[in-house]
């Protein structure tokens, strides 16, 4: 009898243990390899992950963007709400006269409000309306998940450009504004030595910029 429950004991710690292997297997499966940029300029890199390799630094994140589309807009307009990463926004406010528009929306258990303002991406004036989703500092970008989970691979001497924001002094008082600072990926491991702003790397979100399939810059915007 004890011989027979140790086979049955021995089988299910096996079965566990296949199990555990095939949620990692599918996990890592689920990471698609980034080897170029071929994405609408409003979407973004969002970092969840950073593991060394030697000379080398494996990113993994997921891809979001900070748009809504037209049509998206017009869905929520006609039906009152949309989703947004899994919470449930209601449109409260349209002004349609103008060039203009003015809509917001509304979490009604969390308080969060998010302010559609146009935002033009083509070649000329006028071009491809997006719907830019902004916190209602008017600082914050709102990222909306596509749920498509991507990992790229960067050579730790790899040029980091990172906004942060800077008070410049002017005669009338002060200027609030973004500067750039160039730094390498080497900063992901170590970045001490910089003056980062905070929320690097990971509460911010990231463009990438490849040749030749290899990532060579990054820009980071807080």
């Amino acid at each position: 009898m004890k011989k027979i429950l140790f086979i049955i004991l021995s089988l299910l710690l096996l079965a566990g243990g296949l199990a555990a292997c095939n949620r990692l297997e599918n996990t890592a499966q689920s990471y698609t390899r980034l080897t170029q940029w071929h994405y609408h300029p409003s979407y973004n890199f969002l970092l969840t992950s950073i593991a060394e390799q030697g000379d080398s630094l494996l990113l993994r994140g997921i891809m979001a963007r900070n748009v809504l589309t037209p049509e998206e807009v017009e869905v929520v307009r006609a039906e009152g709400t949309i989703e947004i990463n899994g919470e449930t926004f209601m449109h409260t406010a349209v002004n349609m006269e103008g060039f203009m528009s003015n809509d917001r929306l509304y979490n009604a258990h969390t308080g969060a409000e998010i302010f559609l303002v146009p935002a033009f991406f083509g070649d000329f004036e006028g071009d491809d309306l997006r719907y830019r989703m902004y916190k209602p500092d008017g600082q914050g970008i709102v990222h909306k998940s596509t749920g498509m989970y991507r990992e790229v691979e960067v050579d730790k001497t790899t040029p980091v450009e990172i906004w942060r924001p800077v008070v410049e002094a002017m005669e009338w008082g002060y200027l609030e504004l973004f500067a750039p600072m160039e730094v390498s990926a080497h900063v992901f491991s170590d970045y001490t030595e910089y003056d980062i702003p905070d929320g690097f790397p990971f509460d911010g979100s990231f463009f990438l910029t490849f040749e030749n399939e290899k990532c060579v810059h990054m820009r980071w915007n807080p």
